[in-house]
């Protein structure tokens, strides 16, 4: 019994590992509210933000934080307000990406976001976004990873992608692996 056992061991650690290598790569959906409606306590950022372009791309920021869009972007001088000209018609942005990002944080639905690449004036930015359209809601598409603590000192990181509202600031959907998802269940 012994032997069988020595030999089944390895075995079944082969398996476990190559079942948890083949679920990191494949994504996960998770769908929350549809990001049109007013939230309560969503952050919203002060300050007019500033047009700026990269690659072709226009782009804008906002305090510290910017986006890319590849929608055209204008800015009302007299009330500062953002509008996106989408295949939709205008839209106006209400939450600026610092305060999309931060509401995002708070959601705890990452631990950090990372950048897209950028050039030029949007490189200066401390964290910058895209700004696109998910089934007709404005959203800013935020590459970040959650990091887990498995049995409370073990530290795992899961990568996460969010889409937050660019009208309201709530989280409309994330995306992470499957390992993600488990890791959420057991070492949140």
């Amino acid at each position: 019994m012994i032997r069988l056992m020595s030999r089944l061991l390895p075995l079944v650690v082969v398996v476990i590992l190559a079942g948890v290598l083949i679920s990191a790569n494949i994504p996960v959906t998770r769908v929350y509210l549809d990001g049109q409606d007013n939230v309560l306590g969503a952050q919203t950022a002060k300050g007019n933000p500033k047009i700026a372009t990269e690659g072709g791309k226009p782009g804008f920021i906002s305090n510290k934080d910017g986006a890319i869009s590849a929608f055209p972007l204008k800015v009302d001088p007299k009330t500062g307000n953002l509008t996106v000209t989408t295949p939709k018609g205008e839209k106006v942005v209400t939450v600026l990406p610092d305060a999309a990002i931060q509401n995002m944080l708070a959601s705890k639905v990452m631990s950090y976001v990372t950048s897209v690449p950028a050039k030029g004036e949007l490189a200066s930015t401390d964290k910058l976004v895209t700004l696109t359209q998910k089934d007709g809601v404005l959203v800013y598409e935020i590459d970040g990873v959650r990091v887990h603590k498995l049995l409370g000192l073990i530290p795992l990181k899961s990568k996460v992608k969010a889409f937050v509202s660019a009208e309201n600031g709530q989280v409309v959907k994330t995306e992470q692996s499957v390992l993600g998802k488990i890791l959420n269940r057991i070492a949140p």
